[in-house]
């Protein structure tokens, strides 16, 4: 039967009209401009990195020189998967550096930028999640905020090598926000949670937690039974397992485990730890490149009493929370502790300080942060304007804060220089930092200021240790007499020391 004219696009043959691009666009832009102005500030405030250079702290060995990066041809398959060089498997994140490298040689822009790109992409997850928990939009883009804006954040962001940190932590959220959608069976959503799982676990093997964030979240949030909670978390368990073996048999044979450590001293590294990071999210300490605590002091108050003052705050907020918004809250607080169990150093890590141990960690403390700005925001929606306008400055002002502390700490990562001076501020005294400062003006070709540093270094330690240093540097300025006369006094010291040997022959021509 044909339609007559006035019929044509009514009726069961009307044919669809394609939505215009702009309708479904623009919509979804309004709906989400908190996360896009968000996002907008956290990229200009990194965007200074975009002219750094790399620095002489771990960035040679997983970047420009790295065989797996630089010269692939010369390493095997094995090689590329274990990663034994850097202490446990990161393949895909080695694999991100030598795409770069394939590209753009050393040029240190695009991985800075790569850097930079992959923040924002773990915001846009945090902001996801926040929405699949239940947030309100508001309290969604705080979360993003306070993450991403964050003290913290800025060493995993702005160190090249800091890349680990961010791709494990995409692959870790990935799979959370797959747990929180509705519509899988509860195979196929354990399958994806373990797939992303297993991506973070490749980048860095702090995503082996994510096993037990499926059972309490499945718990928490969805009223699982046990066992079907345990059906959805086996596929994660059973890939990232050989991970955690991999990891540990890598940081044992590197020397990053400390294995005379006796269970008190480890109890007591772990709990100073607990505090000094916690301390660091809280804004009571300031965010170091590298910290160089070796052995935590008998008592600190600032770190050590920081734990039970703030477990009493998680408390009350906790009791003051209506039952839907503490149970984000505490959805929050469970991945918080559960992302930082990897880096809690019971098992007793060698460097067990860091402040990008506590990026992941920090996501899940800026879900319960949002939880309480939706619950102080629906609190006072009855009150006068001037409360709400109160309440908005009150943020905007506390965000700043946190921004301007940010601001401040990404130039420390402009080079090697600028890093290694930072680190002498912050650290006790250090032939290491001090001889790092010196390697730092050499590879900037500023042989002059790095004779002068290993100079002082010698003043300030054990001349015996610079000597070396000092003997090369000498050499690169063409000063030949005096290098000669530093490697022999290396000699007279260690018959036979390779660096001094291969030095006097090049200067007497051998």
């Amino acid at each position: 039967m044909l339609l007559r004219p006035e019929m044509a696009g009514h009726g069961l043959h009307r044919e669809k009209q394609p939505i215009p691009w702009g309708d479904r666009v623009w919509p979804a832009v309004r709906e989400h401009a908190g996360l896009l102005a968000a996002l907008l500030v956290i990229a200009l405030l990194f965007s200074p990195c975009l002219g750094f250079r790399f620095v002489n702290w771990d960035d040679d060995i997983h970047v420009y020189r790295n065989p797996l990066v630089v010269a692939p041809a010369t390493t095997s398959w094995s090689e590329a998967l274990r990663t034994p060089a850097l202490g446990y498997p990161s393949p895909l994140t080695v694999a991100s550096y030598r795409l770069e490298h394939w590209a753009v040689g050393l040029a240190p822009w695009l991985y800075h930028l790569d850097n930079v790109l992959l923040h924002l992409l773990v915001c846009a997850l945090v902001y996801q999640i926040a929405v699949r928990l239940a947030l309100s939009r508001a309290g969604g883009t705080v979360a993003v905020l306070v993450f991403g804006l964050h003290p913290a954040v800025v060493e995993p962001v702005v160190w090249v090598t800091g890349r680990k940190d961010l791709l494990a932590a995409a692959g870790v959220l990935a799979g959370a926000s797959v747990l929180l959608r509705r519509g899988e069976t509860g195979a196929k959503r354990g399958a994806l949670v373990a797939l992303w799982g297993a991506l973070g676990g490749l980048a860095k093997p702090v995503a082996l937690f994510l096993p037990l964030l499926i059972v309490a979240w499945s718990r928490l949030l969805s009223r699982l039974r046990w066992t079907r909670a345990l059906v959805v978390a086996a596929p994660s368990a059973v890939v990232l397992s050989p991970l955690f073996v991999l990891a540990l048999t890598g940081q044992l044979r590197v020397g990053a485990v400390s294995r005379n450590a006796s269970m008190a001293a480890v109890l007591r590294e772990a709990w100073y730890a607990l505090g000094f990071h916690l301390a660091l999210v809280l804004g009571l300490r300031t965010p170091s490149a590298k910290h160089l605590v070796l052995r935590p002091p008998a008592f600190d108050p600032w770190v050590d009493l920081v734990p039970l003052a703030f477990g009493l705050v998680v408390v009350a907020a906790l009791w003051v929370l209506d039952g839907r918004r503490r149970r984000i809250a505490l959805a929050g607080l469970i991945f918080s502790a559960l992302a930082y169990l990897p880096s809690a150093n019971l098992i007793p890590l060698v460097r067990y300080l860091a402040d990008s141990y506590v990026y992941l960690p920090l996501a899940g403390l800026a879900w319960s942060v949002g939880a309480a700005c939706d619950a102080l925001g629906e609190a006072i929606r009855p009150r006068p304007r001037w409360l709400h306008l109160a309440f908005a400055g009150a943020g905007v002002v506390g965000l700043a804060v946190i921004a301007s502390s940010s601001i401040g700490r990404v130039p420390v990562w402009r080079n090697g220089v600028t890093l290694w001076t930072d680190v002498a501020l912050h650290a006790p005294p250090s032939p290491n930092v001090c001889r790092q400062l010196g390697n730092a003006y050499n590879e900037l070709e500023q042989h002059d200021r790095a004779l002068a540093q290993y100079q002082a270094c010698a003043r300030q330690f054990d001349p015996a240790l610079f000597r070396s240093n000092i003997g090369v540097t000498l050499f690169v300025l063409g000063r030949h007499d005096e290098a000669r006369d530093a490697f022999r006094a290396i000699l007279l010291d260690r018959p036979g020391d390779p660096i001094a040997l291969k030095y006097l022959g090049l200067l007497d021509g051998r």
